[in-house]
């Protein structure tokens, strides 16, 4: 099986994967597509040689089509090009019209939901025989019979009176009622105006609207009309952000002033953030550094937005696979302004969203070297009629050592070290309503390792306890079975078992990978672990270890991530069973919380057992919630450890905290302050490199 992993497959595995899987679920031809059907729902086609027949979940429609709900039928669409779903209650009817990408649905009787979250997408208009609505963002319910009644749940709507020809404008709590011959009339409604489950949910929104600012710890610089005033009128397409301030990178000090252009347009957003350093003593690193590719893009946000495409070129941030079982949070810059990379991302949607597809480049200019991390997910649901969605992930590392120095090697030729994982996954949806979803999910990885990787561990017989060696070129794990839960639109739970076999740690491809992939060890630490009992006695660790040898005097070695960890060959030499459980909070623009814990302990060890634990806890604060507070947030996450909070083998952690005190309208003071753990020097010893600072933040 590793011949299927070798280097020149490395490169195009990606891409072949992305086109099998996006052949596979690629059937998506119509404009609107029908989600879910209850009872009989019947479709009459516009077109005459088109047999009608009942609505099935998949179904697509196009233009001049209508559907109708029987007396105990209902349905919901969705409409991709404006992401807006309707909801059909019994007995309602109605026709979608495209005209060249405008959106027309003619209701001609029945109770119906309109919903469209997304603010940058044009909505529909929305005509009966006696009203025409304009919807763009928010949450409308229409009942058309002998006449219209139109409720605002969220958002505000502009309705005409088709024979009147007068106007109404109705914000969130309001309804109009619209008749023949009869002036269009405004008015609150009541609970027993609408559905329960409707007046629910507009009563959520009106609290999520009218929430206050929480706390007030700081005296506001001007009156509660501020944020209103800034929110009105079009946004800037043109921006200025100069930053400068006081920075501190380990034991250096520097000051520094950054000038970040920004352009954002509909479907482009060009920033460039050029910063520069000066370090306050002559001993102090240069971190000015633009001669490799990897510190020029670093600084760019280059981004393009299509409905079906979105392209991203500079800084990978938070990148997630499928439930994360093998890439998760990922980063490419870890430790900035040490440590920057420029890569590429592609995120691929359909119209229907029944599949889509996600490609990243870690760093450009490593992969024109032969390096670099390659990833590609995709996802889709194979057959319509089933809530099901199957996923399948590959992320290679073309070679672990790629980002060190050729001079590292001395006189000998640079060696290479792969690894590529591969994931699959699956998600079924077992039941919703407007506040809740529940799916059952899973998922399984593997790790392929460019030789084989020599550990050790005890082993049973005729009574007496052994210490062995074993080998193996693959490991993996399962997450899953495991409940997800989606409350509301801000809030999602997940607990699920996990087993993972000998060596098999997730996510392998983590937020600080970087920090983890080359390690520099001496000659002399490695001669200390060969006297200890078995270790020198096994060949096959010692060589191992030892093929990574720098020069030709081998005075010292650089192993990869997998192999360094077996500097310990008994780390990690079980397999592992165990939970994992996840919380995730947003409340709309002003805070989120996410808390994500993971627990491994040992099976078929015949001493005491290992565990093994991952945590994560991130949290943060946006402007709005305090006054004079712009943001606010704390972060400490942990991956696969004996014990938490411990800095042994600490290229695993990082944690950090930000806050800004708004001084001005465009004028923020911002202190932040992050830790990461990595050999910086390349002398064998994990430093701990803090960089805080205090900067000013102006934005034109």
């Amino acid at each position: 099986m590793d011949s299927l992993f070798r280097k020149p497959v490395h490169f195009y595995s990606p891409i072949l994967s992305f086109l099998i899987t996006t052949l596979l679920f690629a059937s998506d031809g119509g404009k609107v597509l029908v989600q879910e059907v209850e009872g009989e729902v019947k479709i009459i086609p516009a077109l005459i040689t088109t047999i009608p027949g009942p609505a099935v979940a998949g179904k697509t429609l196009s233009s001049g089509d209508v559907i109708k709900t029987s007396p105990t039928g209902s349905t919901e669409l969705f409409i991709p090009h404006q992401k807006m779903t309707v909801k059909m209650h019994p007995g309602s009817e109605l026709m979608y019209m495209d005209d060249k990408g405008t959106c027309l649905i003619i209701v001609s009787q029945g109770l119906l939901f309109f919903t469209q979250n997304d603010s940058q997408m044009k909505g529909c208009r929305i005509q009966t025989d006696r009203s025409k609505i304009d919807m763009t963002q928010g949450e409308l319910l229409l009942t058309s019979d002998i006449v219209d009644e139109i409720y605002s749940l969220m958002g505000e709507f502009s309705v005409v009176s088709t024979r009147e020809g007068n106007n109404a404008d109705v914000v969130m709590g309001e309804m109009v009622m619209i008749s023949l011959g009869e002036a269009a009339v405004v008015r609150k409604f009541e609970a027993n105006d609408i559905p329960e489950e409707y007046y629910n949910k507009f009563t959520q929104n009106q609290a999520l609207e009218n929430i206050p600012p929480v706390f007030t710890l700081l005296t506001p610089l001007s009156t509660g009309n501020k944020v209103q005033e800034e929110n009105t009128g079009s946004p800037k397409k043109y921006l200025l952000n100069v930053n400068g301030g006081l920075t501190m990178v380990g034991d250096f000090q520097y000051s520094h002033v950054a000038l970040n252009p920004v352009f954002s347009g509909e479907t482009i957003y060009f920033g460039y953030n050029l910063a520069g350093f000066m370090g306050v003593s002559d001993s102090v690193e240069n971190l000015n550094r633009f001669s490799s590719l990897s510190r020029i893009l670093a600084p760019l946000d280059f981004r393009i937005t299509t409905p079906r495409i979105e392209f991203h070129a500079g800084r990978i941030e938070n990148l997630t696979f499928g439930h994360g079982s093998l890439l998760k949070n990922y980063t490419n810059t870890v430790s900035y302004p040490l440590l920057q990379d420029g890569g590429v991302e592609v995120h691929y949607t359909s119209y229907t969203e029944r599949i889509s597809a996600q490609f990243f480049i870690s760093g450009v200019e490593e992969l024109t070297h032969g390096g670099g991390i390659l990833g590609i997910y995709s996802s889709g649901l194979i057959n319509p009629l089933i809530p099901l969605r199957i996923g399948f992930g590959l992320v290679s590392d073309l070679n672990q050592l790629g980002s060190l120095p050729d001079t590292s090697w001395g006189e000998r030729t640079a060696p290479t070290s792969s690894l590529t994982g591969i994931q699959a996954g699956f998600t079924y949806h077992l039941d919703g309503d407007l506040r809740r979803d529940t799916y059952v999910f899973g998922e399984f990885s593997i790790h392929n390792y460019h030789r084989s990787l020599r550990y050790i561990k005890s082993v049973a017989a005729s009574g007496d306890t052994t210490e062995q060696g074993f080998e193996r070129t693959l490991s993996y794990g399962i997450t899953g079975p495991g409940m997800w839960w989606k409350l509301g639109h801000f809030s999602e739970a997940k607990i699920a078992f996990v087993f993972a076999s000998a060596l098999h740690q997730f996510p392998y491809f983590n937020e600080s990978y970087s920090l983890e992939r080359a390690h520099y060890v001496p000659a002399s630490e490695v001669a200390a672990i060969e006297k200890a009992e078995p270790y020198g006695e096994d060949e096959k660790w010692t060589s191992m270890i030892k093929s990574h040898y720098a020069g030709i005097d081998s005075s010292s070695y650089y192993l990869p991530k997998d192999v360094n960890y077996l500097l310990d060959p008994t780390f990690n030499s079980y397999d592992k069973i165990g939970l994992l459980a996840a919380y995730q909070h947003n409340f709309r623009t002003y805070y989120e919380f996410g808390l994500d814990f993971m627990y491994l302990t040992e099976t078929g060890n015949t001493g005491a057992s290992n565990s093994y634990m991952s945590l994560e806890i991130d949290t943060g604060i946006h402007e709005g919630l305090i006054h004079g507070i712009s943001e606010f947030g704390f972060y400490y996450k942990h991956q696969f450890t004996p014990a938490l909070f411990s800095t042994s083998k600490a290229e695993n952690i990082i944690y950090g905290f930000n806050l800004g005190i708004k001084i001005l309208k465009n004028l923020n003071c911002v202190i932040q302050s992050r830790t990461v753990f990595f050999d910086k020097n390349f002398d064998g010893k994990t430093d701990k490199i803090t960089t805080q600072g205090i900067n000013l933040n102006l934005t034109f």
